[in-house]
Order: C-alpha cells, then structure tokens, then sequence
C-alpha cells in the first residue's frame, strides 16, 4: 500500500495479469504478491516493482532441447567419428555452449537465498563425484579433483560463476550492453593469461559470461529489442536463415584450419589460435543463436518440449554412458555414421523417461527440502 507505481510499471503488470487466462479474482489478487524496491538511477526516485507469476516460455524449452539433443551427438561424434563428422562437431561446438550459457541468462531470476547450493553446489559435488568414481574404478586413472571440473561437469561450475557476477553488474537499459561489451572485452583478453585453462573452469566461465549476460538482458528488455528492429515475421525469418546459411558455410570453409579444441574456449592463445580467432568464434555463435531464437518456434510441442523441461538428467547422465562406449570401442568404423544419430535418439529418450526423471531427482535436485516451505 505504500508503493507508488510508475505508469509503465502498471502497463507491465495489467499486461501479465491479462495472461492469466483461467485466473480468478483471488487467484489474480494472489499474483502480486511480492514486491520489491528498486532505486532509480535520476532522480533518486523509487519504483515499486511487482513480481506476476509468468507462463512457462516454450520457445527456451525448445530451443534448450534442440541444445541437447546436439550435445549428445556432438559427443557420441568423439566416440565414433565417421566420413564428414569433423564439420558437423565443429559447427556445433561453435554455438551449443553458448547457447547453454544464453538459456541460462534468460532463466536466471537474480540472487535467490540458498539457489546456487540447491540448484547447481549439490549436483555439481554429487556428479563430480559419480565421475571421479567410475573414471577410477571402472575406467582405470584419473585425477581425484574438485577444482578442475570433470568433463562436462565445467557447465554447472561456471554456471554458479556467471550468477555470483552477474548480481555485481548492472544490466538495466544501456548500462547492460556496456556490462555485455566489457564481458567480450574480458572474454577475448583472458586468453592472452598462459596459465588460464580447465582449473576452476575459469577460462571457460570468462569466455562464455557475455551470453549469460545476453540472456539476462534481454528477458528484461525482448520488448524494447523486438520493437527497436521492428521486422516482421516473415522478413525476420528470412534473415535468420540467410545468418545461418553464411554461417554455415564460414564452418565448411575451415577445413582443417582450425582445431575443435579451439572451439572448447578451455585453453589460452598458446594452442595456436588468436585473439581475431576468438571473436570470430563469439560472433559466429552469436549469429547462429539469434538466427535459432527466431526460427524456434514459440508453441508447445509434444516431446521436444518435455525435453528441453527435463534436460538434466540427459546432460549429467549420457557421460556415464559415453566414457563406457569410449573405453569399450564395440563397434566397426563403418557403423560409426548410422550409430551416431541412433544412439542420440536413443539417450535422449531413455535418460528424459519419466521413469529415469523420477529416480534420478534427488542425485540432481536439493532433496532436503522442508514439505511446505
């Protein structure tokens, strides 16, 4: 009662509420719930901010599912490289964890107490652990470590990098983009360190924070972006395509040229690329994920967007299997092409089961939670 809402803040919030299709009056009283302060940068101002409740966006779900089901083959393509696997591996090493850092910007919803040991802590230590144990006891070797993430487990490290900095940097309006630029600045400049590599996942973590920011800024300002370019559908959808087909075709033209490590963004300029290289990476995969982002579409569909809501269990789990296949080496060469796209399709299917889901949550989800609270 003691918030004086702005003109735009009442447009926002009418505008959330009207979404509520099957609302009822308490139901919708019940949605403006929390409010929260936020001091204006003129004018000393304050603006009394309502959090609505949001529908689940489909378009993330899917697009995070299309991800997905590329990093199972992108990793099964390092199992078993066939004729032609090399430029479809670099094509999607060129945008999927960028793509992975983007979602997760755009589902971040700021400092949360308890969020970072519950959603990314507590599988991190339990899975690092269920790697370090099967690398040493069925896989033979391996280095006991926590602070040189295993394998794929370098994401959900530097996931809870990118949210400790992204509460320090300010991401309204212009003052985003200027945050974005110098994330770039840090990104392409962290590679001159010759000590940067997979501790910590810091390399990765600077490299891959302009996307988390991206994300970020633009859940609070898709609005302002959609009406600044003012496109329409169908002209934004070409677009799009032809971003995607020279980006494509910038790929094919490397051959050889350069390395998939380059592409990991775990390693310093001393591998043998540049700082140019580098940006030319960062702007690729920024073209691909508009171009994608545009071209998803935004309505549920059945299967893919159940994926993209049960991800997890697919992305901690298919690595078990992969290092298994990897150590075995069970199959002919000639089989490699066919066994590549059955064996995605297969994963992802079986690990996003609601079976496997269910089994699975308490290795993957904060299981100690109080009932009601």
């Amino acid at each position: 009662k003691d918030c004086l809402f702005s003109e735009t803040v009442l447009v926002k919030v009418k505008k959330r509420l009207f979404e509520l299709k099957k609302g009822t009056k308490n139901k919708m009283e019940n949605t403006v719930k929390s409010l929260y302060w936020n001091d204006a940068v003129q004018g000393g101002e304050k603006e009394c901010l309502a959090e609505v409740p949001r529908k689940r966006d489909m378009r993330i779900d899917n697009l995070r599912a299309v991800l997905m089901i590329l990093v199972v083959a992108g990793h099964l393509m390092e199992v078993y490289p066939f004729s032609g696997s090399g430029f479809f591996y670099q094509l999607i090493y060129t945008f999927h964890m960028p793509g992975f850092a983007l979602l997760s910007g755009m589902c971040w919803k700021g400092p949360q107490q308890g969020c970072l040991l519950k959603k990314q802590l507590y599988p991190y230590m339990v899975f690092q652990t269920l790697y370090l144990m099967q690398q040493a006891f069925i896989l033979g070797g391996g280095k006991w470590s926590y602070t040189v993430p295993y394998w794929l487990m370098w994401y959900l490290f530097s996931a809870m990098q990118w949210e400790l900095l992204a509460v320090a940097v300010p991401l309204q309006g212009r003052n985003g983009l200027i945050s974005i630029a110098v994330s770039i600045v840090a990104a392409l400049a962290v590679g001159y360190d010759s000590d940067v590599g997979y501790f910590l996942s810091v390399s990765r973590t600077f490299v891959m924070f302009p996307f988390f920011l991206a994300g970020a800024w633009y859940r609070s300002n898709a609005e302002m972006v959609t009406g600044r370019f003012g496109l329409s559908k169908t002209a934004g959808k070409a677009l799009a395509i032809v971003g995607l087909a020279v980006c494509v075709v910038r790929v094919w033209s490397w051959q050889g040229a350069v390395s998939s490590k380059w592409l990991y963004h775990s390693c310093s300029y001393d591998e043998g690329y540049g700082v140019l290289q580098r940006f030319e990476f960062l702007v690729l995969a920024a073209v691909i994920l508009a171009g994608l982002w545009v071209l998803i579409p935004i309505r549920q569909i059945k299967g893919l967007s159940y994926l993209g809501a049960h991800t997890m269990p697919v992305f901690l789990l298919h690595g078990f299997v992969l290092r298994w296949l990897n150590a075995a080496q069970i199959l002919s060469e000639s089989l490699h092409g066919i066994v590549v796209p059955v064996l995605t399709f297969v994963l992802v299917c079986l690990l996003a089961s609601p079976l496997v889901v269910t089994l699975t949550k308490p290795l993957m989800v904060w299981p100690f939670e109080k009932k009601g609270g």
